[in-house]
């Protein structure tokens, strides 16, 4: 790679930063980032349940309750 074609990447990264840093300040953006962490808050319950009833299961609580 050549200097030029670093520095040519380098750039194109820092714009796209640009780009959806400048884009997820918009309403549009806020709104996504907002559902995108419900659904992760969402999903993380999920698994964390699960994870329990399984405990529960493996356990033997199921069975004592």
């Amino acid at each position: 790679m050549t200097p030029e074609m670093i520095l040519a990447t380098i750039k194109a990264v820092a714009e796209a930063v640009t780009a959806v840093a400048t884009w997820m300040m918009t309403d549009d953006g806020k709104a996504f980032v907002k559902q995108t962490t419900e659904d992760r808050a969402a999903w993380d319950k999920l698994w964390a349940d699960a994870g329990n009833g399984l405990k529960t299961v493996f356990s033997g609580q199921l069975f004592k309750q």
